[in-house]
């Protein structure tokens, strides 16, 4: 059932960059723990070390306080001395604590009042490290990462030699380490499996997936090695883990489908090939594992077909609006209604050039051929065919697969699986990610047919 070599079939999955799990134990791992006490004690300067040029600041801090200050509204009014003096008092007390999360505002504060100050830039840095250190894998750590990389890296540049940024931005990109370090593990498990010794592969494997629990490679070559041992029962489990993790790759369902094959669970197995179709539909590899399915099981793949009319001519004029010129096809004027019903379709697409797709997207640089205009302008045609009466008796091939497909509810997936530019297809992701079961019951129930049934107007043209 493997439609491609286990190279071919690798080089379609991305690396999956991980991030670390573990809280601080970069400190191991490039910053010495004598480094790290270093930067310990540097941030517990007594706050009367940090009063040197308040006043000259205050100056600065005033100027620029009434500086961004919105035109008509009312100054914020600037911090007292005392204030800030409390800040710098409270901050040191907290970094003595080791209660780093406190620390924060405070020195978010003082950074933005004294944004030349070394040391302030230094302790926030550390603080939003500390705190990002303590939080799972997620956008909230990753922020609060690149601010810390960032406060660190403005201390520096504001001339601070001292240890502190340095541990900060060692732990910051400790991630990256340990990402380079598990591919190198990767990279022996590949080795060793090329090599024929799957026992070295599959210890590297689970090695990977206990530690990390965000490796979608380590689970899907840990189920490749019990495929290829014709374990399909821990196979299929690896797979599923899989693409559990990520369900946008299309290698762990067509993966699962081929144990499932191997297993004798032809049903089942379809439905995997389908939802690798699902997840990445303009790929090749995809559509190869279903037809492989099909050819066994007597089935045949074919997308449906709707001919469209010839593409409308858009001239733009500048600062007016652009001429727009519909053409029809002479064949179609020897059956008026046919005619009627598609003059609707390049009428809705003209009117989404020069109006309506500025409307729905108003911060695009350019107009674009988008999900929306397509599926409006074939239901279009379908209506005005029910406006005419001729909906269930058209004697037309083309116009009666679309009304069949419209009746269906199945316009979108069908203009996105069968009938996509390049346009259309940046909708596909946001589209599959709200409506993953009309896509897979698109390709189930109208792009697979018993073999006798696949012939004729209805039928359409072969899949991709």
């Amino acid at each position: 059932m493997r439609s491609v070599s286990r190279q071919d079939g690798r080089s379609a999955v991305p690396r999956i960059a991980a991030c670390d799990q573990r809280n601080v134990a970069w400190a191991s791992d490039g910053a010495s723990d004598g480094a790290l006490a270093r930067a310990r004690a540097s941030a517990l300067t007594p706050a009367s070390e940090l009063v040197v040029g308040l006043a000259l600041s205050l100056a600065l801090l005033v100027s620029a306080s009434h500086a961004a200050t919105p035109a008509g509204a009312a100054p914020a009014p600037a911090p007292t001395r005392d204030a800030v003096n409390a800040d710098m008092i409270q901050g040191d007390v907290l970094f003595q604590q080791g209660n780093m999360i406190d620390a924060i505002p405070l020195y978010e504060r003082l950074a933005v009042l004294y944004p030349q100050n070394a040391q302030f830039a230094e302790r926030l840095a550390f603080a939003l490290f500390c705190k990002a250190t303590v939080l799972p894998t997620g956008q909230e750590r990753a922020d609060l990462m690149a601010r810390a990389k960032k406060e660190a890296e403005r201390s520096q540049a504001l001339g601070n030699t001292g240890p502190m940024p340095h541990v900060v931005l060692e732990g910051v990109n400790f991630p990256d380490a340990a990402k380079n370090r598990r591919q190198a593990r990767l990279n022996e498990a590949e080795t060793a499996f090329t090599q024929g010794d799957l026992d070295t592969a599959l210890a590297i494997y689970l090695e990977i997936a206990a530690s990390d629990p965000t490796s979608y490679e380590a689970r899907l070559f840990a189920g490749d090695v019990y495929f290829r041992r014709r374990d399909f029962p821990r196979a299929i489990e690896w797979f599923e883990k899989a693409v559990k993790l990520r369900p946008d790759i299309e290698t762990g369902h067509r993966y699962w489908g081929d144990a499932l094959v191997g297993a004798g669970d032809m049903e089942g197995a379809k439905h995997k090939f389908i939802d690798a179709v699902v997840a990445d539909p303009y790929a090749r590899r995809p559509w190869m594992g279903l037809r492989q399915w099909a050819e066994k099981n007597g089935i045949v793949v074919q997308t449906p077909r709707i001919v469209l009319p010839p593409d409308i001519t858009v001239t733009d004029r500048d600062g007016k609006k652009p001429d727009v010129v519909v053409h029809v096809d002479e064949k179609t004027l020897e059956k008026p209604d046919v005619a009627a019903a598609w003059l609707a379709y390049s009428m809705q697409r003209a009117l989404w050039r020069t109006e309506r797709f500025a409307k729905q997207f108003p911060d695009a640089k350019q107009y674009r051929r988008s999900l929306v205009e397509e599926v409006e302008s074939l239901q279009g045609v379908v209506t005005v065919l029910g406006e005419l009466h001729k909906i269930d008796d058209i004697n037309d091939d083309n116009l009666r697969m679309l009304v069949r497909l419209s009746r269906a509810g199945m316009l979108e997936p069908y203009v996105l699986l069968a009938a996509a530019d390049e346009d259309i297809m940046q909708d596909y992701a946001a589209y599959r990610s709200a409506h993953p079961e009309l896509l897979h019951a698109f390709v189930e129930q109208h792009v697979l047919h018993p073999r006798a049934a696949a012939s004729g107007p209805d039928a359409g043209i072969p899949a991709r």
